[in-house]
């Protein structure tokens, strides 16, 4: 897992996923964003302190994809969000995100939801 520290007190948490080419060379083959902590944006923290806290992380799962290509990846995650509104809201099942392996570009994208 990587992490980078964004604007306004918020951590964002990532999976690098990387690839074992035939010349045996690491290839770089997509980000997948993993979670959010906006503790240092919230009460108690440094930037808002009237906030509600959110934070939320994400679990890694691999599927077999069919004809034996590259696994599909699904990220299910937990915690809190919030809303464009404002509102803070638990992450549920319906939250997860699924990447594929694409050859043509040769890394994961997301899926477009259903």
């Amino acid at each position: 897992p990587s992490d980078v520290a964004a604007t306004g007190g918020v951590r964002i948490e990532a999976y690098e996923m990387f690839l074992l080419d035939d010349r045996s060379h690491w290839r770089h083959a997509g980000t997948l964003q993993s979670g959010a902590d906006y503790s240092a944006s919230c009460k108690d923290g440094p930037a808002t302190p009237d906030t509600e806290c959110v934070r939320n992380v994400g679990r890694l799962r691999f599927d077999q994809a069919a004809g034996g290509a590259m696994p599909v990846v699904t990220i299910d995650f937990s915690g809190s969000i919030r809303s464009d509104d404002g509102a803070i809201r638990a992450l549920g099942k319906d939250d997860a995100k699924t990447y594929r392996y694409d050859d043509a570009t040769a890394s994961y994208g997301e899926l477009s939801t259903q």
